[in-house]
């Protein structure tokens, strides 16, 4: 989804700017990123990730939604980009639930949906 459709949406959280880091806490940083008012799902210890690739941007330390910024704390080791827009749960691998799905239709038609059918 393009940026501007991910402000509508409440599972995501778009439009994000860097603005500064914030602190430090072990080997993380914390950085501050600003967005312009929207409904999100997001709170304090949440694991947040990047809609540009599924993979995880951060964990939420602080929201402010008066101020419409979000702190999020990074290891000091990632080189990722900073994040546009993010979202509480990366997409399911097609490919795995494609293949979740195929084990449970052969265990089906090799047991039948009786007693010894494993996924009940």
């Amino acid at each position: 989804m393009s940026l501007d459709a991910l402000v509508d949406e409440r599972d995501a959280l778009a439009g994000l700017e860097f603005m500064h880091e914030v602190g430090r806490e072990a080997k993380s940083t914390i950085r501050r990123y600003q967005f312009e008012p929207q409904d999100h799902p997001f709170g304090p210890g949440d694991s947040a990730f990047d809609t540009a690739d599924g993979k995880q941007a951060g964990t939420v330390v602080a929201v402010d939604d008066l101020s419409g910024t979000i702190d999020l704390k990074r290891g000091d080791g990632s080189q990722r980009e900073h994040p546009r827009a993010l979202i509480s749960q990366p997409p399911i691998d097609s490919r795995a639930m494609k293949g979740a799905m195929l084990r449970v239709a052969d265990a089906a038609i090799e047991h039948g949906f009786g007693d010894p059918f494993p996924y009940p």
